[in-house]
């Protein structure tokens, strides 16, 4: 009853305005929290996108350096790169109990293909720490890293522990922390006596860098999708009032969407920066002689289909589509214009080349003929050196 006399706003003055005063509230926090939550969901978006930009330099960069490691580096006959190196961190032992000594001074003796390094002593704990890193020359991999803990005596150092590691758990080539529990000199495990080392063996620069790269793609694509959830929420929210939605609210949205469907269907734009420069750089001033090439043998033969190559390559470079698939369909064109310019030199290359017997030639005629053969095969070798260079560069998107 009251309600519908609050609605109405005629019968009882009092009652109606004391109603309107609660809707008055009701609407004021209403509106309070819509904004809370539009203030938050788009201060997420701008994190994301912070840390997006963060995550796309990191791996420019690291594919800088796979393109400048994949030229150097070299595998030798045990399958690991030349100059590999075997990291060892020595963190701190626990229960290092001895009968006969109280807090003795311990350190760490390392071994690995003739190559020994060890650690300070440490304070007198029965924990003692070190927290000290060492780095080895690894040649073949196959010698397993031998670890020795030491205490000091009145008169020498004894040998209180031991732990034999095989660099072939490694081969992730990702940092490993572990507790070791140590053995003592008849190869038996000591009850509490442990010892806990951090591990990296970089074996590949080559296999590191791409899993790094991989890692950054995953990251990338989780902030990506996690974007599209949050610009499903703010769509949400504008919902039951489109009057409050951001002019481009909703192609935001979409464009986010396309780019997640692009992640996942492998059709990435081209971003020249991130690409090997060098590899398109070779690849454009390749599409710019053979155009030039092209245009001056047209004046003469008819040949629109090699036309057709470079000015494909430009056209989807310049909207920057360039992508596998579109690198894929210029070495098509490419060789189907091989075969068109083989069965043209078949037809006609011998008459043209001997047409100083053709009375009906004048002398430039001839000149021209011979000229647009000679280029018409130097053309076939160009087509073949583009040919590879594309293929150069979808490889760097595989």
């Amino acid at each position: 009853f009251f309600f519908f006399q609050a609605e109405d706003g005629i019968r009882d003055f009092c009652l109606s305005r004391g109603l309107g005063d609660v809707y008055k509230r009701q609407v004021d926090e209403f509106i309070k929290v819509f904004l809370q939550a539009e203030a938050i969901l788009k201060q997420k978006v701008l994190q994301i996108d912070k840390r997006l930009r963060d995550y796309q330099k990191q791996r420019a960069e690291a594919e800088t350096k796979l393109e400048e490691v994949r030229k150097k580096e070299k595998i030798n006959n045990y399958g690991i790169m030349e100059g590999s190196t075997l990291t060892v961190t020595i963190l701190e032992a626990q229960n290092l109990q001895l009968e006969h000594l109280r807090n003795p001074l311990a350190s760490v003796v390392l071994k690995l293909e003739e190559q020994v390094q060890n650690t300070q002593n440490s304070r007198r704990n029965e924990n003692p720490l070190w927290n000290e890193t060492f780095t080895f020359d690894v040649k073949t991999g196959v010698d397993d890293l031998q670890v020795a803990v030491l205490v000091k005596t009145t008169y020498d150092e004894i040998v209180v522990g031991r732990k034999s590691i095989s660099l072939k758990d490694f081969k992730d080539q990702q940092r490993h922390e572990e507790w070791y529990d140590m053995r003592d000199e008849n190869h038996q495990s000591m009850s509490s006596f442990r010892l806990k080392i951090a591990i990296q063996w970089i074996n590949s620069r080559v296999r590191y860098l791409n899993d790094v790269l991989n890692k950054w793609e995953e990251y990338i694509r989780g902030q990506h999708e996690e974007k599209l959830e949050i610009a499903n929420d703010l769509n949400e929210l504008y919902t039951p009032f489109p009057i409050l939605r951001p002019p481009n609210g909703p192609d935001e949205i979409e464009r986010i969407r396309q780019r997640n469907n692009d992640l996942e269907d492998g059709r990435v734009k081209l971003n020249p920066r991130i690409v090997n420069s060098k590899q398109l750089h070779n690849a454009n001033w390749a599409t710019y002689i053979f155009i030039i090439q092209a245009l001056m043998i047209n004046f003469y033969r008819a040949d629109h289909l090699s036309l057709c190559i470079p000015l494909y390559y430009f056209m989807v470079l310049l909207s920057s589509r360039l992508t596998p698939k579109a690198l894929r369909f210029s070495k098509l064109l490419i060789a189907i214009s091989v075969g068109n310019d083989i069965l043209w030199l078949i037809v006609n290359s011998k008459h043209w080349w001997f047409s100083a017997h053709d009375p009906g030639d004048c002398r430039a005629q001839q000149g021209i003929k011979r000229f647009v053969i000679l280029f018409s095969w130097l053309q076939l070798l160009l087509k073949g050196v583009l040919f590879t260079i594309y293929h150069k560069l979808d490889e760097v998107f595989a």
